[in-house]
């Protein structure tokens, strides 16, 4: 632009008026930003107000339900619990935590045994710096399986009761197939219905397994997450705990395979047979251990061991073994251990092997007759023999 220029000495008026509208249009944009600015500024002191009363809310929340329990130390959490329903200092979340308690409470007071057992654990809790979960207390401290090896002590009816007072669904976990394993993982061990914190309208929602947490589905043998969140199967023998890390992708039959496997070494182990019949493996870790499965050899020996010890379709119809067989590993194992049922627990597997050379099932050079090894447990799963000697005399 010149520096003597002058507006509208060589413009049109058609000109004019667009330089006079452009410059309408700029005021307006200009103001149009200005004023976003100003409400962008107003939405951000709104939400750091809102943020800001939000933390005063949860800290005057946490102070006044920890003036109302400190108040009531020395007394037991049984006592604090109905007290503290009553404090209007308490909020709305803590105390419907702190109802269910008393549900839990008044449920087991009704059955005499239970009562006490109940009361103890409760009391036992951590409630200084809140309520604790009652449904991860009740699966925890008050639920258990008919077979469990570490039983709560609280009745069946009682647990039911408490499980209904919860809104848990506690189906009995029944797991035979790979399909079913897999199930456990992907849609939980039960349901619990829960409330919208949107709508306010009860919803179902299942219960998952968390890490270190087992189901169990026979005795002694959980499903469930190691501690590092890994699919597992875990098999508690005299000899020790062992576990089964399953894949987390695999197929229903390889699935259950990896559980079979699982079944038949734990088993085994307690027999001082896991070392011969899954060799190239330490076996002796007493005390357990992870289990070392190796596709596709271990499979193929858990199915013939399956079909030595079962017969019919074992260990080839896709199931993990029921609990009567697993029971009838150590009872016919017995029978080929000169020690007979001392053998169950042992840890002496070199006594095993000089019993089996003695038998003929391990040669000279050491080498395991797979033939006459399932000839004797036949003999004594047909024959119901009650001693090693019996297959011996005939043999020879």
């Amino acid at each position: 632009m010149e520096p003597n220029y002058v507006l509208g000495e060589s413009e049109t008026q058609s000109e004019l008026a667009e330089i006079v509208v452009r410059g309408v249009q700029r005021r307006e944009r200009r103001a149009q930003r200005q004023a976003e600015e100003t409400q962008t500024e107003a939405s951000q002191a709104r939400l750091e107000q809102a943020e800001a009363a939000e933390t005063a809310a949860v800290k005057a929340t946490e102070v006044s339900y920890q003036e109302a329990v400190n108040e009531l130390t020395g007394l037991p959490n049984t006592e604090k619990i109905q007290r503290l329903i009553a404090d209007e200092r308490v909020p709305a979340s803590e105390k419907a935590r702190l109802q269910s308690f008393s549900q839990i409470i008044a449920i087991a007071d009704q059955v005499p045994q239970d009562a006490p057992l109940v009361r103890q654990r409760i009391n036992q809790l951590d409630m200084s710096q809140g309520v604790p979960d009652p449904v991860r207390f009740a699966r925890a401290f008050i639920f258990d399986s008919p077979n469990s090896q570490l039983p709560s002590g609280v009745t069946q009816a009682t647990q039911e009761a408490i499980a209904a007072s919860l809104g848990i669904e506690r189906r009995p976990l029944e797991v035979t197939t790979g399909s079913e394993m897999t199930e456990v993982f992907e849609q939980g061990v039960g349901t619990r219905m829960v409330r919208d914190p949107e709508t306010g309208e009860l919803r179902e929602e299942p219960i998952f397994l968390q890490p270190g947490e087992f189901e169990e589905i026979r005795a002694g043998q959980a499903i469930g997450l190691t501690d590092q969140g890994d699919r597992a199967m875990r098999f508690d023998e005299e000899v020790g705990s062992f576990t089964v890390i399953l894949p987390d992708n695999a197929t229903a039959e390889d699935m259950a395979m990896y559980g079979l496997a699982g079944q038949m070494m734990s088993q085994l182990h307690d027999v001082n047979m896991a070392e011969m019949m899954y060799p190239g493996r330490n076996m002796l870790e007493r005390g357990g251990g992870v289990l070392d499965v190796r596709m596709p050899d271990d499979f193929n020996r858990t199915q013939r061991l399956c079909q030595i010890f079962f017969g019919g379709l074992a260990g080839h119809d896709g199931e993990l073994l029921d609990q009567s067989d697993l029971d009838r590993i150590p009872y016919l194992m017995q029978f080929q251990n000169s020690k007979g049922d001392a053998v169950i627990g042992d840890v002496n597997p070199d006594q095993m092997r000089a019993d089996y050379r003695r038998q003929g099932i391990i040669d000279d050079s050491g080498d395991f007759n797979w033939d006459v090894f399932a000839t004797m447990v036949e003999a004594n799963r047909l024959g119901l023999w009650t001693g090693e000697e019996n297959f011996s005399r005939s043999a020879a």
